[in-house]
């Protein structure tokens, strides 16, 4: 069976006559969006239309550039967890080896923004890198980094069931496409960047989730962090008809 865009039957190859329920909008629709190369869908299980837009990367689709290196997982974990690396400023020169130098974090209405300078042996040759993450609502993240490669990396993930998730992570650098050693270089990096994260899948699946944990004052903002997530997950009225949408809803994804 074929269905439009507006979720109604268009055909049975099989039937003369398409049966009256599966036709105006018998499925539900998501709505969708390509933006910086991904596919978005936003879900908000009320129906309701989205509540702001993802950012349009400047450099995706510039040449100077390379397409993103994506890394695709299943992990045991709480969503959360992922969205407080964001205010987990004491993991760092621990779990990355990353003595930091400066640590700042923002939060403005659906967005929080950390932004970090440290120490890097192999993401900065052992020098400053500098990094802007921000989380548009609490599922995806675009990153700004400025280390041995000018970088943008994308973070982005959707719950399975309690206890896992899908994680997609992608590094995209600012390389030159004739040299013919881009390709390498560019792999490596990625690799570098991808393993770094790693670092990070390890804890998370190895711990187990406590919404209320033991916490001292060398943690970072993480009950500042935790009040800008739960922003996501409060209720409202349902929304009776589903409007026209473009962008990824990330708590209810």
């Amino acid at each position: 069976w074929r269905f439009d865009g507006s979720g109604s039957c268009v055909e049975i190859p099989y039937a003369t006559k398409i049966p009256p329920r599966a036709r105006q909008g018998a499925l539900r629709r998501w709505p969708s969006c390509e933006r910086n190369g991904l596919l978005l869908v936003w879900h908000d299980p009320q129906g309701g239309a989205p509540d702001w837009e993802l950012p349009e990367l400047p450099v995706w689709g510039d040449p100077e550039w390379t397409s993103w290196h994506f890394a695709r997982m299943e992990i045991k974990t709480q969503p959360r967890e992922i969205v407080e690396n964001v205010a987990d400023v004491a993991h760092f020169a621990v779990v990355h080896h990353a003595p930091v130098e400066s640590f700042a974090v923002d939060f403005q209405g659906h967005t929080v923004t950390q932004t970090t300078t440290t120490r890097h042996e192999t993401l900065a040759e052992g020098g400053a890198l500098v990094t802007r993450a921000t989380y548009y609502g609490p599922a995806v993240q675009f990153s700004e980094m400025s280390g041995s490669y000018e970088t943008r990396l994308v973070n982005c993930h959707t719950p399975i069931d309690d206890e896992r998730l899908h994680l997609w992570y992608g590094v995209m650098l600012k390389l030159d496409p004739k040299d013919p050693a881009t390709a390498e270089i560019a792999a490596g990096y990625a690799k570098a960047a991808h393993d770094s994260f790693f670092e990070d899948i390890a804890i998370w699946e190895g711990k187990l989730f406590r919404d209320q944990p033991l916490l001292c004052d060398g943690d970072g903002p993480l009950h500042k962090l935790r009040r800008w997530y739960a922003q996501f997950f409060e209720s409202r009225p349902p929304v009776a008809a589903q409007q026209p949408a473009m962008e990824l809803r990330g708590a209810k994804s």
